[in-house]
């Protein structure tokens, strides 16, 4: 399922902002609404701000880890989901999804990980 980062506001009037998988715009804003929000803005992927930056050693991190799990012959996509898990609370969580999604969809990695420059 796709990610989507939205906006909203949780009452009495308070800015929210998260990201929430959905099959569609019109799932994720349903969903949101039933959640007590009103969104404001959404959008499929991850975003690219700087809260979704991974600095230099988490990188190399990341990278190891990967290199390890692939070259264990563990399948691309569940190295992925592994490092989601492992990842989850952090600013990087919602790149990690949204990367996995994109590879199951049949993407290559290296295209998938195009969409995050930062």
């Amino acid at each position: 399922m796709p990610l989507y980062s939205y906006r909203a506001l949780k009452p009495p009037g308070r800015k929210v902002t998260g990201h929430i998988e959905a099959s569609s715009v019109y799932e994720a804003k349903l969903r949101l609404r039933e959640q007590g929000l009103m969104v404001s803005q959404i959008e499929e992927g991850a975003g690219r701000g700087s809260k979704n930056r991974l600095k230099g050693d988490q990188l190399l991190t990341f990278t190891l880890q990967m290199s390890q799990l692939v070259g264990a012959g563990i399948p691309l996509y569940d190295a992925l989901l592994a490092l989601e898990e492992q990842y989850r609370g952090e600013s990087f969580h919602p790149v990690l999804l949204a990367l996995s999604e994109k590879v199951k969809a049949g993407t290559a990695l290296s295209d998938a990980m195009g969409a995050f420059p930062d």
